[in-house]
């Protein structure tokens, strides 16, 4: 898990954003908007790693909560494989990375993630600088975002109306990212795809969405 954290965009922010889930179908007005779901809900992941990603195959589980933080409180998603990720509680954008243990590994200014609600068509760049604090550094990244179509997308944990995504940021990571807003559900599946040039070298990554356990 280490070997991704300074430079990954995609795994460690779109990662993070599965922090709420729900595995049924449910109608909404608008398939776009983000419907939230009960604190306490938790997502498992099933992730395939290779190269700059790492070589490991692995479930990662996301608890939905809330953590204080530097005075601040966010949404929080903690994951024992993954670390803790923390969001703004307004935007839902991600703002911080930790680490299992509680340090930090990366902040985003502005915040980072998808702008709901979605539609098909939708596209957007977006300046962010990211603090790498095992590093020391901060470096200026964009993020550029199209919305491709909607597919009905069925997985180990359940069949999704979801947002098909193409994400690339300017440090050579590509995304594919489907999403399912209005059943609370983020990240469905992902494939991630770093090229040579990418400062961790080339890597590939996916995953898939397993198991959604809601409280109660």
């Amino acid at each position: 898990m280490t070997s991704n954290k300074p430079f990954t965009l995609a795994a460690g922010v779109l990662a993070a954003w599965a922090l709420l889930a729900c595995s049924s179908v449910e109608p909404a007005a608008d398939p776009g908007a983000w419907k939230p779901n009960p604190m306490g809900t938790v997502s498992v992941f099933q992730r395939v790693s290779q190269g700059s990603y790492g070589n490991a195959s692995m479930q990662v589980s996301w608890t939905h909560g809330t953590q204080t933080h530097a005075g601040s409180v966010f949404e929080a998603a903690v994951s024992p494989q993954a670390g803790t990720n923390l969001y703004d509680p307004v935007t839902h954008r991600i703002v911080h990375v930790l680490t299992p243990a509680g340090q930090p590994v990366m902040s985003y200014d502005p915040p980072i993630g998808l702008r709901f609600p979605l539609a098909v068509g939708q596209s957007w760049t977006e300046e962010h600088r990211v603090t790498m604090h095992t590093r020391g550094t901060t470096i200026p990244v964009r993020v550029s975002y199209t919305v491709e179509a909607m597919e009905t997308v069925t997985v180990p944990a359940g069949t999704f109306q979801t947002f098909r995504l193409r994400i690339i940021d300017s440090l050579g990571e590509q995304t594919m990212h489907w999403t399912a807003p209005a059943q609370g559900q983020a990240i469905v599946k992902r494939v991630l795809d770093r090229s040579a040039s990418h400062p961790q070298g080339a890597g590939h990554q996916e995953g898939t969405l397993l198991e959604v356990r809601k409280p109660g």
